[in-house]
């Protein structure tokens, strides 16, 4: 077994590998021991021919040399820990019994969830990322990990061309099935399960098949979203069995599990459009989405006009801005007239033939920048002080109003009759 390669302190992926490796430790045992036995049979009769060993595919978990695989713990929304304990114990059963997988054991397994959380790996943003990382950590072949969440049951209704079929409480699943070494998604799965306990195990035989297995995972059915009109799609949130996809998906190929799934979807200020779609294997299917304003939303529909002026605004303010500095810088020059004056004054040398006429004239100076200063200085400088402040406070507020309101995407509200 390699150790993983991380870009992090060496110390704890070599930890991570030790518990990993006992996590594996009971296979591995089981090969050594089937290796002593197989020393121990030399020499003695070949099988019988009916004896005979099932044929294999390279590259798939019924190959020759097991693929290791660590099933993460679901994340779990509004399950009670005794059904997510169930469902996790069923994938990792099916894992076995299904995929042909070594898997490793589940302590080890939360521990390194655990050790990942610590070392800031977030699986609900990116879920290849971080099965590749934590797989790494793990020293598996292969990850899975993913979500439930209850749907709640539902009555029948028959509105619209996809009408929701009377429904008890079920449960969403979104499986993603990670390739660490390749670092991509074999699979990424939605499912929608029974909440039921005593019906589950055969729909969870379904999802294990589709998820494990490369000819389950042929049956997988494509949906695409089609909202209408086409720039009505910004801004829209896609739910497929209560379980939104990533921003700006609309379409998943082959990754549905044939049979019934509740489509949501949610926009701001918007009506919610709930739909139900029932899917056979290997199907296609186009769902149009048409959305309609909420009349109980508070709808503010940005203009041109609106958002043209905070940015007038902003100029004035800068303007104005402009304008106070330059009257600080009039009203301030008889002030620095004057302390030159005095300053120059003060450097005079009174044995110099020239100081008296050169005295007189400074002291001309000094009391005519005085007298400016009180007359007209102080009130330009002050009035040029208060228009440069509230220029600014204008012309940056606007900035941020007009930017606000751009942002706003103006008239979003009326695309969609």
């Amino acid at each position: 077994m390699t150790r993983p390669r991380s870009p992090r302190p060496s110390f704890l992926p070599a930890i991570l590998v030790g518990i990993a490796m006992v996590g594996f430790a009971p296979p591995i045992s089981a090969a050594s021991a089937a290796s002593a036995a197989s020393g121990a049979n030399k020499g003695k009769a070949p099988p019988s021919p009916t004896t005979t060993t099932a044929p294999t595919t390279p590259g798939t978990p019924e190959a020759a040399v097991q693929q290791t695989l660590a099933v993460l713990p679901l994340t779990a929304d509004g399950l009670l820990l005794n059904e997510a304990n169930r469902l996790n114990l069923l994938l990792r059963a099916r894992a076995t019994t299904r995929g042909g997988f070594a898997l490793q054991s589940d302590e080890v397994t939360t521990q390194l969830v655990e050790a990942a959380r610590s070392l800031g790996i977030d699986c609900d943003l990116n879920a290849v990322a971080c099965g590749v990382e934590v797989g790494q950590l793990a020293d598996v072949q292969f990850v899975l990990l993913g979500r439930a969440t209850v749907l709640p049951s539902l009555p029948a209704n028959d509105d619209g061309d996809s009408p929701i079929s009377a429904q008890a409480e079920t449960i969403g699943l979104a499986l993603t099935l990670v390739d660490v070494r390749q670092a991509r998604a074999v699979t990424s799965l939605r499912a929608q399960i029974p909440r039921d306990a005593d019906v589950q195990v055969s729909a969870l035989d379904d999802v294990a098949n589709a998820i494990y297995t490369p000819e389950g995972r042929r049956d997988l059915a494509s949906l695409a979203v089609v909202p209408t009109p086409a720039e009505s799609a910004t801004g829209m949130v896609i739910e497929i069995d209560g379980i939104a996809l990533p921003p700006g998906t609309f379409v998943v190929e082959d990754g549905l599990l044939p049979g019934q799934h509740r489509v949501a979807v949610h926009k701001k200020a918007f009506l919610s459009q709930h739909l139900g779609v029932d899917l056979i294997a290997r199907g296609s299917v186009q769902l149009p989405i048409t959305l309609v304003v909420d009349p109980s939303a508070e709808v503010e529909v940005v203009s041109a006009t609106q958002i043209a002026i905070p940015f007038v605004a902003a100029g004035v303010g800068a303007v104005v801005a402009i304008g106070g500095g330059v009257m600080m810088g009039l009203g301030l020059q008889p002030y620095f007239a004057h302390q030159d004056a005095n300053a120059a004054i003060e450097g005079l040398d009174q044995g110099d033939s020239g100081y008296p006429i050169d005295a007189r004239r400074l002291h001309g100076d000094s009391a005519t920048g005085a007298e400016d200063w009180n007359s007209y200085g102080q009130t330009l400088t002050v009035s040029g002080a208060v228009a440069t402040g509230l220029g600014v406070v204008v012309a940056v507020g606007g900035l941020v109003w007009g930017t606000v309101l751009l942002a706003g995407d103006p008239g979003e509200a009326t695309q969609v009759p």
